[in-house]
């Protein structure tokens, strides 16, 4: 049995870390993460279609596989 210490904080900074390797866009990967927009621009008029998401979440999830 592997003894692997994980927890949902260490996941989160993991795929942010992945994120910025694959160069996601820092309001993407957010979103990805569940974050809400802090910005204006992204509040108000940014708006995300989900095969976008999964687009640049497929390119992360390449690095995770």
């Amino acid at each position: 049995m592997l003894n692997i210490d994980l927890s949902i904080h260490g996941l989160q900074r993991s795929f942010a870390s992945l994120s910025e390797w694959v160069e996601t866009p820092a309001g993407i990967a957010a979103q990805i993460q569940g974050h809400k927009p802090q910005d204006v621009r992204g509040k108000r008029y940014i708006r995300r279609l989900l095969i976008l998401l999964r687009m640049w979440h497929s390119k992360i999830e390449v690095l995770i596989l």
